[in-house]
């Protein structure tokens, strides 16, 4: 007899314990157990020996490890399944050629059931009455027991540790917020009390106290909380209390009426929803075809239609998982994704989808950024230790040299987004997109484990980067899909053919057909050029070339094209060849910078293209149809003119006020670093570490390596870059040295020396770091202030808090 699972029940929140009904299961050893949670907690997908090892065993795992696994889920087994006969293969806990699986419903799982309610709460916060909002949070915080996984000592349980608290706290949180609004502040006084004093640097659990003794008419009391969290702050962190906590401070202390509590609403309903703003961003080429209502022709691919379609069905019904597409050029990659996403908008699930191009790879992750409507600021808002429970941990090199604070911001704004709602990613031509992106990509893949989210990566063969290939196992590892793209059938072609011209084809036309080798593009951009070139006659029922012995047929899809765009009038051509070098997607103002034309001057060549249906009108922009056709006209600018012509793109955008990162994008896509070059970055350093610091890192680092050792600017460059380090968490030893060494104002030295200190800190340099800050408190040259944050940091470094002297680093940094 073989067990699926129904009926178990597991706690991890706490001591590890599972129920078979009302009867507790004898879970066996510590280790055992250990390894039973590391299951529980992917319940439903495979998790590998080594992965168990590490979780279990941690970095200093013996040898014997990997077969005291084996025996472990044997004895698991045999807890587990108790009557389950001999010779019998388990179906609760499963043995394949990647790992182990336990096959449980995830929500039988505390910590599986504690996410999920505390997704559904967030989600679904404005539509719940708060009454019911408070059963369902005291509900899932009664799900905590104690210390959740005990017994996994990996770095991955500790960190998964980290976010579960972190989660904890949220909960927390959102719980006295609803029962303030309730109007029972008085009974919350106590418990806020003692959060405060568990959680004394967690500033909102002071605010909502100071508002509860403030509408329990204890304003001294307020106010007193107010005094010791600045106290509190002012000698763990050196800091001010945050901006909220100050306006609430200053709001008490004026008698701010609104502060009182509202009157409760007892005619309010909660029955209807309240519309929530959906996650949609589309790419100009597929936002026109989508909101038109009218299906694309789409001829076979039923299978592959199919499959995608079953994926978007699960994500709706919050079942992740991951998907690559992958084929040539031209082959219907982008209109199988057209087709399967066409009714998105009507679908439960929000949508992200962005098209890489040969510039992606000047611009670090923000080809994931644009997926999920990030614009060009970035928030720093979450610990990366936090998120790691989910997104996984880095493996290789290259990952643990992805910057922690961008991509703790990307999966900070994918559990944003999957708590309101299902969500989809879509990067389409993935293998033109930067290191960094698809790094993330790899990350976001594992949570496609625990969260709602289905991610859509769509590829040619060639080229393929190591990162792709290692992305491409990923997915398959993980249990996601993979989808080849091969040809249409002879017979696909024709139908696609003689569904375009509306007729069926005779032998000649036939023939021709043939020789597409089943590429929709070639075949569709063939079909419209003999239309264009009148070069079909109709009569008895069928289509045929007008003059077989005269026409020239095209030798394949890029002649095809090439002919395309040749009967485009030539100011038509030289503005889409500005177009171009800005990407697949331009605005009117950008093009209009960079030709130094009105816009009434391109709006016969902009109609041209649109009615040529090489340019399609998304609204706010515009682009390419065809990723084909922009990389035409990209090619037919000679290199070198290519690299002038985005140097002097850079320019013209500047001062037309495009933009830092604008700008910033067609500066790296050159190496020229000359004047203006470096003027530009001293003058806006600062906005492009924050818009785009990836980028900001490479060009400071080329403007300081130009600069002469007598420019002025080269004490900002070094300044500025040492900081950006820091909080990339690259190493900026060097930089910061140099910028103390020429540092003109004294405060800058000392911020500098700060900056160095910390990073040998982090580095485990002890001495040395305690070394350069103690020779200088006592320096009358330093500034005072930096002379007291000198000797905070010194006892930081002391006790050996990493986490304070972090925040002291940082407070150096955002200078």
């Amino acid at each position: 007899m073989t067990d699926n699972g129904e009926g178990l029940r597991i706690e991890v929140l706490g001591p590890i314990r599972a129920w078979r009904g009302a009867k507790e299961l004898e879970l066996g050893p510590a280790r055992q157990r250990a390894i039973f949670a590391a299951l529980a907690i992917r319940a439903g997908h495979t998790v590998t020996g080594g992965e168990l090892v590490s979780a279990v065993w941690g970095p200093q795992a013996p040898a014997s490890a990997l077969g005291s696994v084996h025996t472990y889920v044997s004895g698991l087994r045999r807890a587990l399944e108790p009557e389950r006969e001999q010779g019998v293969a388990s179906a609760l806990l499963t043995t394949g050629s990647a790992g182990y699986t336990l096959h449980v419903d995830p929500l039988r799982v505390d910590v599986l059931e504690f996410e999920r309610s505390l997704a559904d709460i967030r989600g679904h916060r404005e539509t719940i009455a708060p009454r019911e909002l408070v059963a369902s949070l005291d509900k899932a915080l009664a799900l905590w027991l104690g210390e959740p996984l005990p017994g996994l000592a990996g770095q991955s349980p500790q960190q998964e540790r980290a976010r579960l608290a972190e989660l904890r706290v949220t909960a927390l949180e959102l719980r006295a917020e609803v029962v303030l609004e309730l109007g029972e502040h008085q009974d919350l006084v106590a418990e806020l009390t003692g959060l405060s004093r568990e959680h004394p640097l967690r500033e909102r659990f002071r605010e909502l106290l100071m508002l509860a003794h403030y509408r329990s008419g204890q304003h001294a009391e307020a106010l007193a909380v107010f005094r010791d969290a600045r106290a509190t702050l002012a000698a763990e962190l050196g800091v001010e209390p945050g901006a909220p906590l100050r306006k609430l401070h200053a709001r008490i202390l004026t008698g701010d009426p609104t502060l009182e509590a509202a009157p409760r609403d007892r005619t309010r309903s909660y029955a209807a929803p309240a519309k929530q703003e959906r996650h949609v961003v589309l790419p100009a080429p597929v936002t026109g075809r989508i909101e038109s209502g009218v299906r694309p022709t789409f001829v076979g691919r039923q299978t592959e239609l199919n499959r995608l379609r079953a994926l978007v069905d699960d994500v709706c019904e919050r079942r992740g998982s991951s998907v690559l597409i992958e084929g040539d050029f031209g082959i219907g990659k982008s209109e199988l994704l057209v087709n399967a996403l066409f009714d998105i908008r009507s679908r439960s699930c929000q949508i992200g989808w962005t098209i890489a191009d040969e510039l992606s790879v000047h611009s670090p992750c923000q080809v994931i950024f644009s997926c999920l409507g990030a614009g060009e600021t970035l928030r720093y808002s979450r610990s990366p230790a936090a998120l790691t429970g989910v997104y996984g941990e880095p493996g290789t090199e290259a990952e643990r040299d992805l910057v922690p604070s961008v991509a703790g911001e990307a999966f900070s704004l994918v559990d944003e987004l999957c708590a309101r709602a299902p969500l989809i990613l879509v990067i389409d031509d993935i293998q033109w997109a930067d290191e960094s992106s698809v790094l993330l990509w790899q990350r976001l893949t594992l949570a496609t484990r625990k969260l709602p989210l289905l991610l859509i990566a769509v590829a040619r063969p060639v080229p393929r980067s190591a990162e792709l290939a290692r992305l491409r196992q990923m997915i398959e590892d993980e249990g996601g899909a993979v989808i080849p793209i091969g040809p249409l059938s002879a017979d696909e072609a024709l139908q696609l053919h003689e569904t375009l011209i509306g007729v069926r084809a005779g032998p000649e036309l036939r023939d021709l057909v043939e020789r597409t080798t089943g590429n929709p593009l070639y075949i569709t951009e063939l079909t419209e050029g003999l239309v264009r070139e009148q070069a079909l006659v109709t009569g008895a029922g069928f289509t045929e070339l007008r003059d077989s012995a005269t026409y020239t047929a095209p030798r394949g899809l890029v002649d095809t094209i090439r002919r395309h765009l040749d009967l485009l009038s030539g100011d038509t051509r030289e503005t889409l060849r500005w177009a171009a070098l800005l990407g697949t997607e331009f605005t009117v103002a950008d093009v209009v910078a960079v030709t130094g034309k009105q816009p009434t001057q391109l709006l016969a060549a902009f109609q041209e293209a649109v009615a040529a249906r090489i340019v399609v009108d998304g609204g706010s922009h515009l682009a390419f149809r065809q990723p084909l056709f922009r990389l035409a006209f990209y090619d037919g600018i000679p290199v070198g003119a290519r690299i002038s012509l985005h140097r002097q793109a850079a320019e013209t955008l500047a001062s037309a006020g495009a933009s830092v990162s604008r700008v910033a994008e067609q500066i790296a896509a050159t190496r020229e670093m000359d004047a203006w070059v470096v003027e530009w970055l001293t003058d806006n350093h600062t906005s492009v570490s924050e818009r785009a610091p990836l980028i900001a890192v490479d060009l400071l680092a080329r403007a300081l390596d130009g600069c002469a050792t007598t420019d002025s600017r080269r004490e900002v460059i070094v300044a500025a870059l040492a900081r950006l380090r820091f909080r990339l968490d690259q190493p900026p030893e060097d930089e910061a040295r140099l910028a103390m060494e020429i540092a003109t104002d004294p405060a800058v030295a000392a911020e500098m020396r700060q900056l160095l200190a910390q990073a040998l800190f982090r580095s485990g340099e002890v001495q040395g770091a305690a070394a350069i800050l103690t020779e200088a408190v006592d320096d009358p040259a330093v500034p005072e202030v930096w002379r007291q944050r000198h000797r905070r940091q010194l006892a930081d470094f002391r006790r050996g808090d990493l986490e304070a002297a972090d925040a002291t680093g940082l407070r150096a940094s955002d200078r």
